[in-house]
């Protein structure tokens, strides 16, 4: 297939899609044309994402209260960062629930509508959009690591969309270092890990601080290195949520 062909067929399956932008389309071009990619191939791809974007879409499309995205904190950042302690506490002070997308609580009560989703990283992006569109209060939501990361364009360009409704998406990571960020990391995971082999999560965890999708998504980072979990709850109540929070809490 040449350059025309591809781009005829690019017109195709995303009419109607606004955000595929003539930048994006020429990427898809170049990478077609790089991987030699047959006709059929092609296809099938063009239709996967088209169906993936109007899942999101539709996921996307509810409406959220106001004081949900404005009140409720979501936590997102690499394995080991402290987001699970830090949520907890969060929550204790605060008063407002505690999600986990890690828990199994989540996965039994999404399992139906994800479990027929085709692909790992695409029921993760499911799993995000329901959990956040279904918020009925004001929550602090604790991301796992890979919830925040997703390598293919299309999906990390949904799960912008999605999370960008939400006033407080707060970051967390030990140093705005990443070669400080990854050396405490490391650490924390080999003594977690002491009875396994920890080298593939200390590779993972080093994609997840180096590739900048977490900086992209995030309103506020929390630095923890030489901070107790409390001083950075307090950090993010003071700095972060002051105006909306705080106050409750006053109250």
């Amino acid at each position: 297939m040449n350059r025309e062909e591809i781009m005829q067929l690019i017109e195709q399956y995303s009419n109607g899609i606004q955000f595929i932008t003539p930048e994006l389309k020429g990427q898809v071009v170049d990478l077609c044309l790089q991987q030699n990619m047959p006709r059929e191939e092609l296809e099938r791809n063009l239709i996967r994402m088209r169906d993936t974007i109007e899942k999101c879409e539709e996921i996307i499309s509810k409406d959220i209260p106001k004081t949900v995205t404005d009140k409720s904190v979501i936590f997102i950042g690499p394995m080991c960062a402290g987001k699970s302690t830090i949520s907890k506490v969060m929550s204790e002070k605060t008063g407002m629930p505690l999600v986990s997308l890690d828990s199994r609580e989540q996965l039994a009560k999404y399992y139906d509508r994800i479990s027929v989703i085709d692909g790992f990283k695409l029921r993760e992006l499911a799993l995000v959009g329901y959990v956040l569109s279904e918020l009925k209060e004001p929550s602090i939501i604790n991301f796992g690591a890979g919830h925040s990361i997703q390598e293919n364009l299309i999906y990390r360009m949904q799960l912008q969309k999605m999370m960008s409704k939400f006033k407080n998406v707060v970051l967390i990571e030990p140093s705005r270092n990443p070669e400080i960020s990854e050396k405490i990391l490391a650490e924390r995971i080999r003594v977690r890990e002491h009875h396994k082999n920890p080298s593939k999560k200390i590779e993972h965890n080093k994609h997840f601080i180096d590739c900048g999708y977490n900086e992209q998504l995030a309103s506020h980072i929390c630095e923890t290195d030489g901070k107790t979990a409390e001083e950075c709850a307090d950090e993010i109540i003071n700095i972060v949520c002051k105006d909306s929070i705080k106050h409750d809490i006053e109250l």
